[in-house]
């Protein structure tokens, strides 16, 4: 498992990394993360509470079942979401949207 503290993140490739090696994520619920993270993938708890977050690590930890079953959805959800394929195609929509406006 993959613990991230930060108390702002925009877009962490460190959250990506993880997901891409189907390791499940452990952080505080700021910035980007909860975009990246949905709960199959891992636990995200409020921010600044550390007494959640050691919880959260040390449930994950224990389960095996738990952290074998998210760390399959992380790397799904990497194949689904962020691969060279899937941004090309979120970039190119985005810059149809954008030419097609009237100026």
């Amino acid at each position: 498992m993959f613990c991230i503290s930060s108390l702002e993140e925009n877009f962490p490739i460190t959250v990506l990394e993880s997901l891409a090696c189907g390791i499940p994520v452990v952080g505080f619920k700021v910035g980007g993360i909860p975009e990246q993270i949905p709960e199959e993938c891992g636990i995200l708890v409020p921010p600044k509470n550390a007494k959640a977050l050691g919880k959260a690590l040390m449930n994950l930890l224990q389960d095996d079942e738990l952290r074998e079953n998210m760390s399959n959805n992380c790397r799904a959800r990497c194949v689904a979401h962020y691969t060279i394929n899937k941004l090309r195609e979120g970039y190119i929509k985005l810059y149809s949207e954008i030419l097609s406006r009237p100026t």
